[in-house]
């Protein structure tokens, strides 16, 4: 009977063995692919997490290209002079914020160091370690009316199972000129006059299209005048490697000039064209507007209105169409 009961308990154990075998692999099977679940999972929730950093990218850099741009011209407005370099300024506050090593209030923490700190801070709930770095940051004017801003971010980010993820995004922005005010009128009238940058969509081809150009405040392309950039530095001339084929000019109103703070504006000399950069240039003598062909002449049909406007004879009255309605009173031999 012993032997017997023996030969039925190993014929359980050999009948039972598939199952308890069949039972312990698929509960193996079962924690692998739970495991595989949750990798999955986290993998899915870092890409997705590293997504919403490629979302974020382009409209950070928009914002604060254009909120740079504002805080340069208030400081140019505030402390009356211009920036050293607009561009190295331009890509300091959309970095740090801050202009001169001085925090700026116009930013409204919208720079790519306030963006990278958050998100940083955002993944570490998550459960994710985030490095983000601007590897590079360019500004440029590629137009007279268009500046450019590029930029490329370096993204590493692990988590605790130390998956590893890393991507490089690259965005290029074109930020319009039009509605920021020029600092070239805000630095000449001490701060009190303001005017917006327009472009004249037109041709300029007659005295009416001038006058246009000068009662409503509208910019024309310039081969001489100072780009957007340059004006940013208060610059009144051009340099044509700074900013290729981007010059912009306008014609000074000068009844937007209050009568009675005249003298404090840099009007400095009688008979000066109402080209701006020429009309706000200090450094220009009364022999040079004379033998050079850049002093002001009446324009017929404009200073019969506007007693105080002057266009130059060197290459304005030529480009703008009216060259035979100049009146020119004076004439070196």
């Amino acid at each position: 009977m012993a032997s017997a009961g023996i030969f039925y308990s190993m014929m359980v154990i050999a009948l039972l063995a598939p199952v308890v075998l069949y039972i312990l692999s698929y509960m193996d099977a079962v924690k692998t692919q739970g495991e595989q679940i949750v990798v999955k999972f986290e993998g899915i929730e870092l890409a997705n997490f590293a997504d919403s950093v490629a979302n974020d990218f382009p409209r950070v850099l928009d914002i604060a290209s254009k909120r740079a741009v504002i805080a340069i011209i208030d400081y140019d407005d505030n402390n009356q002079k211009g920036v050293d370099d607009a561009r190295w300024r331009l890509k300091e506050l959309i970095l740090n914020n801050t202009i001169k090593g001085v925090d700026s209030s116009v930013m409204l923490n919208s720079s790519f160091g306030h963006w990278i700190n958050s998100t940083v801070d955002i993944g570490m709930n998550h459960g994710f370690y985030a490095s983000i770095s601007v590897a590079e940051l360019t500004v440029n004017q590629t137009g007279p009316f268009t500046l450019n801003f590029t930029s490329r971010l370096e993204v590493n980010m692990t988590d605790n199972r130390s998956m590893e993820l890393r991507r490089n995004y690259t965005h290029s922005l074109l930020v319009s000129i039009e509605g920021f005010d020029d600092p070239l009128y805000l630095l000449s009238s001490r701060g009190l006059v303001t005017k917006s940058v327009r472009a004249f969509n037109r041709t300029i081809n007659d005295t009416e299209s001038v006058t246009s150009v000068m009662i409503n405040g509208y910019y024309v392309p310039s081969k001489d005048g100072p780009c957007f950039l340059e004006r940013l530095e208060n610059k009144t001339y051009h340099i044509e490697d700074s900013c290729p084929g981007a010059g912009i000019e306008s014609l000074v109103d000068l009844d937007v000039f209050p009568s009675d703070k005249r003298s404090e504006y840099r009007l400095y000399k009688e008979n000066h064209s109402s080209v701006d950069y020429m009309f706000f240039n200090g450094t220009i003598t009364q022999w040079q507007l004379e033998t050079s062909g850049l002093s002001g002449c009446n324009v017929t049909g404009i200073t019969d209105s506007y007693p105080w406007f002057r266009l130059d004879n060197n290459t304005h009255a030529a480009d703008y169409g009216v060259n035979e309605s100049l009146v020119c009173p004076f004439v070196w031999p």
